[in-house]
């Protein structure tokens, strides 16, 4: 029990390599219709939530942005503000408020590597161990999705349907995708 007590739960580290370019590794985090590919069903870009950016503009320090993904079936609105972003190889945001994601691609052996930074899980005791792992095992499978999609063009969510609940609302609202 020692070493759960004793492990950093409030962050990790992903890696993965993919047979793409540096560019389009990095585009794929930072160009909202190129995050639509393969993490999210809607990415909005803005200046201070103010002003909409185009759909293939970069995101850059200071823009505030909206994704809607899927989570169990149902739409999960995730919100955030860019750090800093170098338009070629980093990237850091803010996620829902509290968490801070890094990206760094880097060349290595002739394929990108990208590295993912993921701090300020929540340390709440009772959950510490339950948040880390959901969030790990959703980061994870979202990199071999990036990857299967730089190497491939292959999606790997499934994109078929996803229900929308209203605020105020009993019933999701069920939209068929296909």
């Amino acid at each position: 029990m020692s070493t759960v007590k004793n492990f950093d739960w409030s962050q990790f580290t992903l890696n993965i390599s993919a047979r793409a370019e540096m560019q389009s590794a990095y585009n794929a985090f930072a160009i909202p219709s190129a995050l639509e590919q393969w993490l999210v069903r809607r990415a909005q870009v803005s200046i201070a939530y103010a002003i909409l950016k185009g759909r293939n503009d970069f995101v850059e320090e200071g823009d505030c942005y909206e994704w809607i993904a899927e989570e169990d079936g149902r739409a999960n609105v995730m919100r955030g503000e860019i750090l800093e972003a170098n338009g070629k190889n980093f990237l850091r945001f803010t996620l829902n408020e509290n968490y801070i994601l890094t990206i760094t691609v880097r060349k290595e052996n002739g394929r990108s590597c990208i590295e993912l930074f993921f701090k300020n899980i929540s340390v709440n005791e009772e959950l510490l161990i339950t948040n880390y792992m959901k969030c790990l095992k959703e980061w994870t499978f979202h990199l071999a999705n990036l990857k299967s999609f730089l190497e491939g063009g292959i999606d790997l969510r499934n994109k078929n349907v996803i229900a929308i609940r209203q605020p105020g609302s009993i019933q999701p609202e069920v939209i068929n995708l296909s």
